[in-house]
């Protein structure tokens, strides 16, 4: 997602916020899907239908899921991922930790360790929902370097 195509909340109809009922959400997709299925349409304005449910379609897969919708919403705010010095120093630390395990055993404990560190980042990005996109930017900052340290664990375990 490099461009703000749309307003994805505005096609369904919500204010901006990162605190949203999904469930509600669904909701209002299966109604804007049948009200613009290109089936249910005179053939002269099919073309249309088809680029909403298109747009619809995509603003569903974001808005549903919690990392999407946030790396949205910093998008359509122009913020950037910036990592604190404090992210960075630890994701370092962990990377050194990785690259000096010497055994199999080393690598799956500090995977192990990483899954539990993903998680936690994610509770605590549905818990800064509430606040400020600072915070919010702070922790997908640092989940993208613990992903990307569990994508090299996982790469080193895997040869």
């Amino acid at each position: 997602m490099t461009s703000v195509r749309n307003d994805f909340f505005a096609i369904f109809g919500i204010p901006e916020t990162l605190d949203l009922d999904v469930a509600a959400l669904q909701k209002r997709f299966y109604e804007l899907s049948r009200e613009h299925h290109p089936d249910r349409k005179k053939p002269s304005e099919r073309a249309e239908a088809e680029q909403r449910t298109s747009e619809l379609n995509d603003a569903w897969r974001t808005l549903r899921d919690p990392i999407k919708r946030a790396h949205y919403v910093l998008e359509r705010h122009h913020l950037n991922l910036q990592p604190t010095p404090d992210i960075l120093e630890e994701m370092f630390e962990l990377n050194m930790e990785r690259e000096e395990a010497e055994t199999r055993d080393q690598l799956e404990a500090i995977h192990r360790r990483l899954l539990a560190m993903l998680q936690q980042t994610d509770q605590a990005l549905a818990q800064s929902f509430t606040q400020d996109l600072s915070a919010v930017r702070a922790i997908l900052s640092k989940r993208q370097y613990i992903q990307n340290l569990i994508a090299s664990t996982e790469n080193a375990l895997s040869n």
